[in-house]
């Protein structure tokens, strides 16, 4: 829900979403079953659903005051709270709502019951109110703040939370009678928060924002938010701290080696192409329509800087916390020798300039439909090549040696400071950027991914594609791209295993899991992880180890046995966790086994039993066997043949339809292999 009446629905789990309208102001929304809900809004409105949201029916609320919350204990049962201590209940289905008398004009935004009686409301000025007769009076509770309070959660009568302006989370253990503070490490608007247990719960804020607790709280840690967002260019400081930025001013922050990112407030939704940071604290970054941010804290804030221009910029460089050179559209070149408080430019070329690369505070290169090249920190430039189409990235390991990528596949290579480049790559694909760590080992990327240990001179390719690539050492680096995508390597680029191939199968209560690979760099060897479906998702879990073979250019061959014969489910899923010496680790794909084999062979009674006219024949094979499933009456006579086929191990179902027979009893038999079993069965009309 939202703005303009907005909302939308979902029946596959979130994968896909439908819009719908109200056409007006909505702001919570409550659901008692997947069919029946209610949504709230601007000027009393409230709309009812009894179909899922295909179709809203709107219900009067009796009042025009902005409604912020809604909750139910049940499909008749339920509150509503808004603007000015607006409270209104209904016992009906919304379809009769009856004010309430909520003792405060503060606006209300939350409303949370545990049961038809017991429930709080929070709202403005840290107003927390509590009910125990299903709302007939309100109870003012102490909340220690006069922050706006946005959001309240229980688990149960006595354990709650709320969150609210300035980062705030209260916690009460005794029903909200006392309420203590929590730190959660933000001074953020948080807007939301949820528990599944006493212990375990997430706040969701602001620019975001989202924490998550394993101990009720005591403890908040941050998460990633992810983004979907095209990301343009990435930039770390060490192993740990990295940034990323993309469109619509997106500016991500990693501490942890991009296990995990966080969202940073770059106040513009323009656009951003480049950042670069010189410390883990003093960056820069550069986007759409002349945008120049700087951050002195880590990107804990960033400042928009002046540009003295509306052309797009694609590439900052520094050299050291005072001069710096960003390149833009039309040739445009500016430099800053203040840590970029002002900017002085210039045009250069009619053409854009899509990277710039200085060695020290003279030398230096930018590139784009041309090369050029500055020895006096960019007072004067020289044309080294010109018309050579676009050219995005350009990387320079000393003044010497450098290279430049672009479209079709270009790559460039400089040994003599930039005054002359020789073609090492003409293909097919884009390439966006390049990084060398030292003047042999680098990798270009676009379309695709290329390594090469040779400075060039050999390319090969590596999976994976993106719009931006940096590496701290050898073997650690990061690629951005589209979608939001950002790829990790600690090896290089290199997959330490190629898994050639990953089957399952199953028989007689067993699982077998074998796979192969072509190569292996340091394997320490496999853990093997089993999911198991239910009703709810199912988390992997560990249930055996195989040992690796190093390294090794030969073909290896792997099997483990999983003995499923105690589990009854539907379906499971397998994984290998392929672990280096080193301790880094790949997951492979999945591998799902359907219908998996029971230990011995069986035939079920039917259900249900008596029938009229169809019941259910459950039978189990646990090997590959040719199966006759079929009817006899009480002479003897066969009367039906359900099944006659090959049917792999597993177990199965078939429906018996006597609609055309007349009651009495009849007989089910099951021939698998030397199998043979027969049951009794009962057609009562």
């Amino acid at each position: 829900m939202g703005e303009v009446g907005t909302i939308i629905n979902t029946t596959d789990g979130g994968s896909n979403w439908t819009s719908q309208s109200s056409g007006t102001g909505l702001y919570s929304v409550y659901f008692t079953d997947s069919n029946t809900g209610w949504v709230v809004g601007n000027a009393g409105t409230i709309l009812k659903t009894t179909d899922g949201g295909s179709n809203w029916t709107s219900q009067s609320s009796g009042t025009s005051q902005w409604l912020y919350s809604a909750y139910f204990t049940d499909s008749n049962t339920g509150w509503i709270v808004g603007y000015d201590g607006t409270i209104i209940k209904t016992t009906d289905g919304g379809s009769n709502w009856i004010p309430q008398s909520s003792g405060t004009t503060s606006d209300l935004y939350s409303v949370r019951f545990t049961d038809s009686n017991t429930g709080w409301i929070v709202g403005y000025d840290g107003t927390i109110i509590k009910t125990t007769d299903g709302g007939s009076n309100w109870i003012p509770q102490s909340s220690g703040t006069t922050v706006r309070l946005w959001l309240v959660c229980f688990t149960d009568s006595n354990t709650g939370w709320i969150v609210g302006y300035d980062g705030t989370i209260i916690k009460t253990t005794d029903g909200g009678d006392n309420w203590t503070f929590q730190d959660s490490r933000t001074t953020e608007c948080l807007w939301s928060v949820y528990f599944t247990d006493s212990n375990t719960g997430w706040v969701m804020g602001n620019y975001g924002t989202i924490l998550k607790t394993t101990d009720g709280g005591s403890n908040w840690t941050f998460q990633s938010s992810g983004t979907t967002n095209d990301l343009n260019s990435v930039y770390f400081t060490d192993l740990n701290t990295g940034w990323a930025v993309g469109e619509k001013g997106t500016i991500l922050k990693t501490n942890n080696g991009g296990d995990n990112w966080i969202n940073q407030y770059s106040a513009t939704t323009y656009h951003l192409n480049s950042i670069y940071f010189i410390d883990s604290n003093t960056g820069w970054a550069v986007g759409e329509n002349g945008t120049i941010l700087k951050t002195n804290n880590g990107g804990s804030k960033w400042i928009n800087k002046s540009s003295g221009t509306a052309e797009h910029l694609y590439s900052v460089y520094f050299t050291d916390s005072n001069t710096g050179w960003v390149v833009g559209n039309y040739g445009t070149i500016l430099k800053t020798t203040d840590g970029g408080d002002n900017w002085t430019g210039k045009n250069v070329i009619r053409f854009p300039l899509r990277s710039v690369y200085f060695a020290d505070s003279n030398t230096g290169w930018a590139v784009g439909r041309s090369i050029l090249k500055t020895t006096d920190g960019g007072d004067s430039w020289l044309f080294k090549i010109g018309n050579i189409r676009t050219l995005y990235s350009v990387y320079f390991t000393d003044s010497n040696t450098g290279w430049t990528v672009g479209d079709n596949g270009k790559i460039l290579k400089t040994t003599d400071s930039g005054n002359n480049w020789s073609f090492l790559n003409n293909g097919t694909t884009d390439f966006y950027s390049v990084y060398f760590i030292d003047s042999n080992t680098g990798w270009a990327v676009g379309g695709t991914i290329l390594k090469t240990t040779d400075g060039g001179t050999n390319w090969t390719t590596q999976d994976g594609g993106g719009s931006s690539v940096y590496f701290t050492d050898a073997d650690t680096g990061w690629i951005v791209g589209g979608g939001g995508r950002i790829l990790k390597t600690t090896t290089g680029g290199v997959i330490p295993v190629e898994l050639s191939s990953f089957t399952a199968s199953t028989s007689q209560g067993k699982v077998l899991l074998n796979w192969s690979t072509a190569t292996e760099t340091n394997n320490l060897g496999f853990e093997i992880e089993r999911k198991i479906f239910t009703e709810s998702k199912g988390e992997w879990i560990r249930i055996g180890f195989v040992e690796g073979h190093g390294t090794t250019t030969e073909i290896q061959n792997y099997h483990f046995i999983d003995n499923i014969s105690e589990i009854r489910t539907a379906s499971l899923s397998y994984r290998l966790k392929q672990i280096d010496y080193n301790g880094n680790y790949e997951y492979s794909d999945e591998v799902l086994v359907s219908n998996p084999a029971p230990i011995d062979f069986a035939l079920h009674q039917n259900y249900p039993n008596p029938f009229n006219p169809v019941t259910t024949i459950r039978y189990n094979i646990p090997i590959k066997s040719q199966v006759k499933l079929d009817i006899y009456n009480t002479l003897g006579e066969k009367v039906k043949r359900l099944v006659s086929e090959e049917e792999e191990a597993g177990q199965y179902s078939i429906d018996f339809n006597a609609e055309q027979f007349p009651s009495g009893v009849y007989f089910y038999r099951l021939q698998a292999g030397d199998f043979m079993q027969t049951m009794k069965m009962v057609l009562l009309r």
